[in-house]
């Protein structure tokens, strides 16, 4: 067969030409593509090595490949470069012991190489790290998915490496895909609480990172975090439990000022608590026998109320209160203020703040800067704080927490322009001691009129609107003190108050609306009516009815009316007020119209002599407003009145 196939050929190129039908033998081959080489260099190196088996663990070549393509990876190959290196480290010299040992020696040094720069990357985040860190026991958390970015090579060699050094560095690696090691709050909120922890309150620190108050959601979003911060900071030990700072119990109060209960009076047993506490840094002051308990089991021991008593009896409260209306309003009566703050006090230690009091309207007492008010929580937030900075040494830190505190009291200052702020405390570090250096300590009685005048300036500063409007209409002079401070009348106040003073010593009201205006005015009306001939005609009935008005007896408003028959120079003393009063009562409208027409020739008379205050006393149609005081809701029973029309 072999000769017919070389014999067909000649023919077909006898007829066709040569070479135009050539042997596939004498063709040139086309040079294989790459993949194709690639497959004969594993073939021809199986061949080559038929006992090593590629060196594969498993009896597999391409196993053993796969494994060397991923070591020179981790060597920092990228893959193709791995691939052709793998093939040539097996193909060249027949896969002799030299190339495997080349190989090998390679391997180590891209090896070591790699290992060299894990360490120096490493080194540099400790060192940045250590220059950072805020707490002494804190260690470097390393996110691998950013590290080995940094590095530039990948591969699970990395992490090893890392795990290895681990043994010589002080640090913890943070798997890639793993959750955030530690809360969803910024680098910089972290260390504010890490700054803060031991000085501060986690809710104090929330606060400042929000700017808003814990009754904001943002700030209890942060509390949140910053709880869960805390806990991850004691279970890696990087803080311990007992430095964190807590502050200590206290009294609670609210704007009906009553004690809350805590317990069998908890509230209330505390504050006592601390106010012998207090006592006991000065034991030469208030370890006097007027200031301890005379009887019980406890005889012997300071006793609050006692120094309380005799504060308030200086500051003259129980003769206020008696002076105002019990229909005066509820949060403007005077209230027994420490204006320092017993909570204050006791956290720098100073027992002056037992004596540090004043007396303010219940409103501020116990709104504006009550033990719950936003304003006072910041005073004992970092009042508490400030101390605590003292205690570690940090004074920069704690005269920044007292610049709150004082800022606190600025904004009082401004709210009530009635209290100065030299009134208000202001405190400071001097001689390595927190100090309160602004209120001065009662040790002496206030005079009544000083104390009135200080409580009418707090009402005109703290009273609403609505608040005057009834003041005006159940005590109108106690509305014309307020008004005239406001005013900036400050004499004409004064003279009111000491004008009404000492009746109200003796237990009257200061100045209770149409009863109280006339009883002042009387005096007065009856000395110049003494001048004025036939003026008692007129005077002498007027009186009788304002004395039942005022709620004297009738025959006490009978003697008083007939005084003025006594005064008069046109009647005489030798008048028989009886009979002078049954004339009038006989003929009621001729005496009145006899008398209103003399009353109005010395009405003129009268202005020129009468103060303002007792003329607005007599500027009304008297008859109609005797009426209408005995037919009011504020008096009921009596709902006419027989002679008045």
């Amino acid at each position: 067969m072999p000769g017919q196939f070389e014999g067909i050929l000649d023919k077909l190129q006898t007829k066709l030409g040569k070479q135009t039908i050539k042997r596939a033998s004498t063709i040139n081959r086309p040079r294989p593509k790459r993949e194709v080489q690639q497959i004969n260099i594993f073939n021809e190196f199986n061949r080559r090595n038929p006992k090593a088996d590629g060196g594969s663990v498993n009896g597999s070549y391409e196993a053993a490949l796969r494994k060397k393509i991923e070591e020179l990876m981790d060597d920092g190959y990228e893959f193709g470069e791995a691939v052709r290196e793998a093939m040539r480290q097996g193909y060249k010299k027949g896969g002799s012991v030299y190339q495997k040992k080349k190989a090998k020696e390679t391997g180590a040094k891209r090896s070591k190489a790699r290992k060299e720069k894990v360490e120096k990357i490493l080194k540099q985040e400790l060192e940045t790290f250590e220059k950072q860190k805020v707490l002494p026991k804190e260690k470097l958390v390393l996110k691998l998915n950013e590290f080995i970015k940094k590095l530039g090579i990948s591969g699970p060699r990395v992490s090893d490496d890392l795990k290895e050094l681990q043994k010589k560095y002080n640090f913890k690696i943070q798997p890639a895909g793993a959750k955030p090691d530690g809360s969803l709050l910024t680098a910089d909120q972290q260390k504010k609480y890490k700054l803060n922890y031991k000085t501060k309150t986690m809710a104090q620190i929330a606060e400042e990172i929000s700017g808003k108050t814990m009754a904001n959601q943002k700030t209890k979003d942060v509390y949140g975090r910053l709880r869960y911060l805390r806990k991850k900071l004691i279970k890696d030990n990087v803080i311990d439990k007992k430095d964190i700072f807590r502050r200590s119990g206290q009294t609670r109060t609210t704007l009906g000022y009553s004690t809350k209960d805590m317990g069998k009076r908890r509230g209330y047993d505390l504050y006592e608590e601390t106010k012998a506490r207090l006592a006991e840094k000065d034991p030469k002051t208030f370890k006097q026998d007027k200031y301890l308990r005379q009887t019980g089991p406890k005889k012997g021991e300071f006793a609050p109320y006692r120094l309380d008593r005799e504060l308030t009896n200086f500051l003259n409260l129980d003769t206020m209160r008696s002076g105002l209306s019990t229909k005066f309003p509820k949060f403007l009566k005077p209230s027994y203020e420490h204006v320092m703050g017993i909570t204050a006090g006791d956290v720098i230690g100073d027992s002056e703040a037992l004596r540090k009091v004043d007396i303010m309207t219940r409103r501020y007492n116990f709104k504006d800067m009550g033990s719950k008010s936003p304003l006072y929580e910041q005073v004992k937030k970092y009042i508490r704080t400030a101390n605590a900075e003292m205690k570690l040494g940090n004074t920069k830190n704690a005269n920044e927490a007292l610049k709150v505190v004082n800022k606190v009291y600025d904004t009082v200052s401004q709210k009530f322009p009635s209290i100065k702020r030299t009134e208000l405390p202001f405190y400071k570090v001097k001689d390595n001691v927190i100090q309160e250096t602004n209120v001065r300590s009662l040790i002496k009685p206030k005079t009544v009129e000083k104390s009135f005048m200080d409580y009418f300036s707090k009402v005109k500063d703290s009273a609403t609107k609505s608040e005057k409007e009834k003041i005006k209409k159940i005590q109108p002079n106690v509305f014309e003190v307020i008004n005239s401070l406001s005013k900036g009348k400050v004499e004409k106040a004064k003279e009111i108050i000491k004008r009404r003073v000492p009746d109200v010593k003796k237990g009257a009201l200061f100045f209770e609306g149409l009863k109280d205006d006339y009883l002042t005015a009387k005096p007065g009306v009856k000395k110049i009516a003494s001048k004025i001939p036939g003026s008692a005609i007129a005077l002498a009935p007027y009186d009788f009815l304002m004395m039942q008005a005022a709620g004297a007896p009738f025959l006490e408003s009978l003697g008083s009316a007939g005084s003025y028959f006594l005064k008069d120079p046109a009647i005489g003393k030798a008048v028989n007020v009886p009979l002078a009063l049954a004339e009038l009562q006989r003929d009621p409208k001729q005496a009145m119209a006899k008398g209103q027409e003399r009353f109005e020739r010395g009405e003129n008379f009268l202005r020129k002599y009468i103060p303002e205050g007792i003329q607005a006393a007599l500027d009304f149609d008297g008859p109609q407003k005797v009426k209408d005081y005995f037919t009011s809701e504020d008096n009921e029973g009596i709902v006419s009145l027989k002679g008045v029309k």
